[in-house]
C-alpha cells in the first residue's frame, strides 16, 4: 500500500485475467517482494490458461502444490488435442497443507486456536471451469506456503469468488485472512457471515484505528460513503457478537458504542428497508448486555426514520401513494420488527410509546395493510392446498 505499508502487495483479482498484470505481481514493488507464480510469461500468453476444464476422472484429493505444478508442466495429459490452449484438471478436490508451527511462529493464527489448526485444508471446486485469474490465486496461495498472510477483501463473497474458502477464513476487520482453522458457521442469510472471529485481536484492531470524520457534522456525507460505510457496521457487529458468545460484555459495548457514535443513524440511515435488517441487531445487542436505555434510544431512533416514512407517503395524493404500496408495507413491517425487538426484551415502555406513535398511520393506511393480509391469507392457502395435493399423489404412487 503506496505511503503507508509498502510491504503489503494489494492484488487485483479482476486484473489477473491480464497477461502484463500477471507480470507485475511477480516483480518487486518498494518492500513488498514479488509474488511467487510458477507460470512463466509464454504459458499464460494470449489466449492460453484462458480457460481449465474440471474434468474428474480421478476420484482422489491432491495437494494444490501438486495440481499446480501439474498444469504447468505442459504434459500433453493437461491439454486437449483439440484445443491445446485450454487446459484440462482431472479432479476438483484439492488440498492446502499446513505447517502447524509455521503458522503458529508467523502470527498467522494465534496461540489461542492452537488446538484447532487442521493438518490440510480440503477445497472442492464446485465449478465445470475455471478462468485464468483464479488459476493464478490458486497458483499464489500454493507458492505461499504460509510464508505471508493472505487476504481476501468482501467485494466478491461467492463461493468462487473466495476459492471454496470460507470455512477457513478469518474475519479481520474488512477483510478476510485464510487461516487453517475450519469455522463453524450456520448460515443466516447474511453474505458477510463468514469465518472465524479472533475477538481479542480485531478488538484491538479496531480500537487502535484511526476513525477519521465519519461522524463530523462540517462535512458533505455523500451517497456512496453512506452506503459503503455500512459494510463497517456489519463488521463491528459481527465483533460485538463474538465478545457477547464470550461474555466479555464491557468490550462488546465499547464496539456497540463506536458502531453507533462513529456511523450515526443522521448521516448513514438505511437507503433500503432491506437494509434495516442489517442495523436493527445493534439494538437488540444491547439489550443482550443489559443496556437497556442504549437499546431503547436506538429503537426509537430507527422507529423514526420508518415513521418519517410512512409521514412522507401519507402527503400524496392516493393516487400516487397506490404506485408505492409495496414501499408501505415494507415501512411498516420494519416499524413492526423494532417493536417486536422491544417486545422480546420485555421493553414495555419502549413498545407502549411506539404503538401509540404507529396507530394513526395504521388507521390512515388500513386498506393497505389490510389487501397485504388478505393476500398473506391467500398465499398460505394456497401453500396448503399444493401440500395437501403433493400428499395425495405421493400416497397414490404408493399404492399404486
Amino acid at each position: 500500500v503506496e505511503g503507508y505499508r509498502t510491504d503489503v502487495r494489494v492484488v487485483c483479482t479482476t486484473l489477473l485475467d491480464a497477461t502484463w498484470y500477471i507480470d507485475q505481481m511477480k516483480i518487486k514493488a518498494y518492500e513488498s517482494e514479488a509474488l511467487k507464480i510458477r507460470f512463466d510469461h509464454k504459458q499464460y500468453l494470449a489466449n492460453k490458461m484462458q480457460i481449465a476444464v474440471i474434468m474428474p476422472s480421478i476420484d482422489e484429493r491432491f495437494d494444490l502444490d501438486t495440481i499446480m505444478n501439474f498444469i504447468a508442466s505442459d504434459h500433453p495429459a493437461t491439454k486437449f488435442e483439440e484445443n491445446p490452449d485450454v487446459v484440462r484438471i482431472p479432479t476438483n478436490k484439492f488440498s492446502i497443507s499446513v505447517n502447524k508451527d509455521k503458522v503458529l511462529k508467523n502470527g498467522t493464527v494465534s496461540q489461542k486456536f492452537s488446538n484447532e489448526i487442521v493438518t490440510e485444508i480440503p477445497i472442492d471446486v464446485k465449478a465445470n471451469q475455471l478462468d485464468r485469474k483464479t488459476l493464478i490465486m490458486f497458483d499464489i496461495i500454493a507458492n505461499n506456503n504460509w510464508d505471508r498472510p493472505i487476504y481476501f477483501s468482501a467485494g466478491d463473497v461467492s463461493d468462487e469468488g473466495l476459492l471454496w474458502l470460507k470455512d477457513y477464513l478469518q474475519l479481520s476487520g474488512l477483510v478476510y485472512k485464510l487461516v487453517p482453522v475450519k469455522a463453524n458457521i450456520t448460515p443466516n442469510g447474511d453474505p458477510f457471515n463468514i469465518g472465524t472471529i479472533d475477538s481479542e485481536k480485531l478488538y484491538k484492531t479496531v480500537t487502535n484505528l484511526y476513525w477519521g470524520n465519519f461522524d463530523s457534522p462540517t462535512i458533505y456525507h455523500d451517497p456512496q460513503t453512506r452506503k459503503e460505510a455500512l459494510m463497517f457496521k456489519i463488521q463491528l457487529r459481527r465483533l460485538a457478537e463474538q465478545l457477547i458468545i464470550e461474555e466479555k460484555f464491557d468490550k462488546a459495548e465499547v464496539i456497540l458504542d463506536l458502531a453507533v457514535n462513529k456511523f450515526p443513524l443522521k448521516y448513514y440511515k438505511p437507503y433500503s428497508e432491506l437494509q434495516y435488517e442489517l442495523v436493527e441487531p445493534f439494538a437488540d445487542l444491547y439489550y443482550a448486555i443489559n443496556k437497556k436505555d442504549k437499546a431503547a434510544a436506538l429503537a426509537v431512533e430507527l422507529f423514526t426514520k420508518s415513521e418519517e416514512k410512512l409521514l412522507f407517503y401519507k402527503g400524496m395524493k392516493p393516487a400516487e401513494q397506490n404506485q408505492y404500496g409495496y414501499e408501505i408495507i415494507e415501512t411498516f413491517n420494519t416499524a413492526y420488527r423494532i417493536i417486536d425487538n422491544c417486545e422480546m426484551h420485555k421493553d414495555a415502555k419502549t413498545v407502549t410509546a411506539l404503538n401509540k406513535r404507529i396507530l394513526p398511520y395504521e388507521k390512515y393506511f388500513k386498506r393497505y395493510l389490510d389487501a397485504y393480509e388478505q393476500q398473506k391469507a391467500e398465499q398460505l392457502e394456497y401453500e396448503r392446498q399444493m401440500k395437501q395435493q403433493e400428499q395425495e399423489r405421493l400416497k397414490d404412487s404408493v399404492l399404486e
